[in-house]
This record gives C-alpha cells, sequence and structure tokens, in this order.
C-alpha cells in the first residue's frame, strides 16, 4: 500500500513538473575490470587524481581505475568483502572498510597498507 501511494504520488508530479533541461545520463563507454570475480559494489571518487575506487566484493580487492585512461591503474588485495571506501585529499589516504568490522588505511599514491582499525565485525 506504501509502494502505491509513493508511486501515485510521484507519477502526479512528474505530470505537473516542466521536463528536465538536461538529457538524462547515457553510457558513453566500458571500463573491463578482467581480473575481478563476483561482484562489484561501493564506489570511491578522486577527483584530484580522476581515480575511481571499486569494491570487488567477491574478489576480496579494491580496484582503482584511472577514469582519464579508461583502466584499472592498481589493485589492492586482501581486504575481506570491502564495504565502502573513501579517498582523502587533505591526508592522501584511502580507507577501506571489510565486513568483518575492519578499516583499513592505505598511502593514496603507493596503495601500500599504512594500519588497520579492528572494530570487532
Amino acid at each position: 500500500m506504501v509502494l502505491i501511494a509513493a508511486f501515485t504520488i510521484q507519477m502526479h508530479a512528474q505530470e505537473n513538473s516542466h521536463p528536465p533541461s538536461e538529457a538524462p545520463l547515457v553510457l558513453t563507454g566500458a571500463i573491463p575490470l578482467p581480473n575481478v570475480k563476483g561482484r562489484i559494489d561501493h564506489f570511491g571518487l578522486d577527483a584530484t587524481h580522476n581515480r575511481l575506487f571499486v569494491s570487488a566484493l567477491g574478489n576480496d580487492t579494491e580496484e582503482i581505475i584511472g577514469i582519464s585512461a579508461q583502466t584499472v591503474i592498481h589493485s589492492i588485495s586482501g581486504v575481506p568483502t570491502p564495504q565502502g571506501v573513501v579517498y582523502s585529499q587533505e591526508t592522501n589516504k584511502v580507507f577501506v572498510g571489510s565486513d568483518e568490522g575492519k578499516l583499513y588505511v592505505y598511502n593514496g599514491t603507493t596503495f601500500d597498507l599504512i594500519g588497520s582499525i579492528d572494530f570487532g565485525g
């Protein structure tokens, strides 16, 4: 019942709204992840260095993609089911959470492991 009401409200709102001023998102390309097996999820962006961080849950890796080059530039292994990723420009560190309750901290240039914090999972 809640879904139907929400759907009806959404449809009514769309009928009375102005058309969007910009076109919807359009697929412009694909970047292969040849060494990734299983599911991917959780993305992080480093806009300064034009990198995208992709959590490969089934692979236990964090994939770093060079957006301009449209290729994988590095792969961080050993993160059990990565559950979130963020890049800090201020500290030049990559923070990756795992489903085991650990937060892994990596150097944002070399991707060397700096340390981890166990929050208990």
